[in-house]
């Protein structure tokens, strides 16, 4: 499929496992890399353009979930 048929809705900018900076992208959808070659310890996640995509793409949800609930009993 040619990214001009892509459906532009799936697209890394609206990826639940992409942060969005300006026009630019960092995909979180897998373990950040590192530079092994300078043994740097430095790590980073692939840089990509806000309307590229890949076949990973999840939505982003509307609303944040919580990290916990207050359902405990004292």
């Amino acid at each position: 499929m040619y990214p001009s048929q892509q459906n532009t809705a799936e697209c890394c900018r609206n990826c639940r496992f992409s942060k969005t900076y300006d026009n630019e992208c960092q995909c979180h959808r897998n373990a950040p890399h590192t530079d092994m070659e300078s043994s740097s310890l430095w790590v980073f996640w692939p840089v990509v353009c806000s309307n590229d995509w890949c076949g990973e793409f999840e939505p982003k949800r509307k609303t944040m979930l919580p990290w916990h609930t207050s359902n405990s009993t004292n």
